[in-house]
């Protein structure tokens, strides 16, 4: 036995399957080349060792000298 299904449900569930819908092509399509070359970029920038990496406290210059 199956229940009545009100408008507003039925409103949502149409909405629903029609974002559904336009996510799926999107995923489907290609990523913009810069995008792409920025991820690239992200990755090699996690690849370098630590120390490399280490944000700059306040005042401290990139030779490790306070300044």
């Amino acid at each position: 036995m199956s229940r009545k299904v009100s408008p507003e449900e039925k409103t949502h569930r149409e909405i629903d399957e029609s974002l559904k819908r336009a996510f799926e092509e999107i995923l489907k399509e290609d990523l913009p080349d810069r995008f792409t070359q920025l991820l690239d970029e992200l990755e090699k920038g996690a690849a370098e060792p630590a120390e490399k990496k280490k944000p700059l406290a306040k005042g401290e210059s990139k030779s490790g000298e306070d300044g």
